[in-house]
């Protein structure tokens, strides 16, 4: 939410119904095709939108569910509600009869085959790998190739997968995703640290109600045995 004024992150249009309001919609002139690739949050809604000024619509999505990234953040602890949107998108987007085709990675032959007006490329992004961190973008730390090391996307879409006994979580950025691997691991895995690399923890969160002392007692009474290490914001841990 932007300060000083009602936001919404899943509705552009809240405090901005003067400009952004569905009622100001009004149907193409030109009707295109429109080729959407991505079936996450943003692919769902350039698709929702194309379709209500009556542009004929394909939405490929590579995978075998539409939601992108917004899917595996549900898999997160008392988080299930944060898939509520695409859902909802989901289901608005079957109603305007848009062309959705699943397990479909799309290449320049499959352009060339539908033959669109207009491309939407919305692919989001994936978690990287190569030992670049947010805190310290100079320093590459090694040994990300070996089999234990996960990101935060791997650990919540199978939770179920068993490296062994003895867990550490690092944040390098101070939001949700760190603790949320942590809680979810919590009783499948020993976990039994959580590093992070801001002086609070989730401290990009900008809430009180996560970030800071409060959220450090919380999390350290759901999983007692864990050790919690902050650093000075800034710095290296």
């Amino acid at each position: 939410m932007t300060v000083g004024r009602v936001g919404c992150t899943a509705n552009v249009a809240v405090g901005q119904e003067a400009t952004l309001s569905e009622d100001l919609i009004t149907p193409s002139t030109a009707p295109k095709r429109v080729l959407v690739v991505g079936g996450g949050p943003a692919g769902l809604e350039a698709a929702r939108l194309a379709a209500l000024r009556g542009h004929r619509v394909v939405l490929a999505e590579a995978s075998a569910d539409l939601g992108g990234a917004v899917n595996i953040a549900a898999r997160a602890l008392r988080r299930l509600g944060i898939a509520d949107i695409v859902r909802w998108q989901e289901r608005e987007v079957r109603r305007l009869g848009i062309d959705v085709r699943l397990g479909t990675c799309v290449d320049r032959a499959d352009v060339e085959q539908i033959a669109p007006d207009v491309v939407i490329v919305a692919t989001g992004s994936s978690p990287r790998l190569d030992g670049r961190q947010y805190l310290a973008p100079g320093v590459v730390a090694s040994g990300m190739d070996l089999k234990h090391v996960l990101s935060g996307h791997d650990a919540l879409a199978d939770r179920g997968r068993a490296l062994g006994t003895h867990a550490l979580v690092y944040d390098d950025v101070g939001h949700y995703e760190a603790i949320a691997v942590a809680e979810s691991l919590f009783g499948t895995w020993a976990v039994r640290h959580l590093r992070n690399g801001t002086a609070e923890l989730c401290a990009q969160a900008g809430t009180e109600s996560v970030g800071g002392a409060g959220s450090r007692a919380a999390w350290q009474l759901a999983v007692p045995a864990a050790h919690l290490c902050t650093s000075r914001r800034g710095r290296r841990p």
